[in-house]
């Protein structure tokens, strides 16, 4: 599929040389990139996504209150919770050194998996 045009009403939410993250009107897209343009549809996820950033190994993406993680070695998704930050939205998300930060309004939370 190629790179160069892109559906009406899609918005690019995350890129790297590795993967590619489109919304649509419902739903999370995630690609891998395999040249400059060209790209392989990998996960549909059915969500409103208002954040997403990623790292070489998972997405992490943002619907309203809801912050998950799509593992790319598994195709699994996971479910984070950030009890202390849940009454304001979340305003970011970020990998620092493959760590995972949640950042809402007044706070930032640093992601620690059980």
């Amino acid at each position: 599929m190629s790179l160069t045009i892109l559906d009406a009403g899609t918005q690019i939410v995350s890129m790297s040389d590795y993967f590619l993250c489109i919304k649509t009107a419902s739903t999370l897209k995630i690609y891998r990139r395999d040249t400059i343009t060209e790209k392989t549809l990998l996960k549909s996820i059915a969500c409103d996504v208002t954040c997403c950033d990623h790292t070489l190994g998972e997405i992490a993406y943002t619907d309203g209150a809801q912050t998950g993680i799509w593992t790319y070695r598994t195709n699994s998704i996971s479910s984070v919770r950030n009890v202390a930050g849940s009454a304001s939205p979340v305003k970011g998300l970020m990998y620092i050194s493959g760590a995972l930060y949640i950042i809402r309004a007044n706070s930032i939370h640093k992601y620690i998996p059980s």
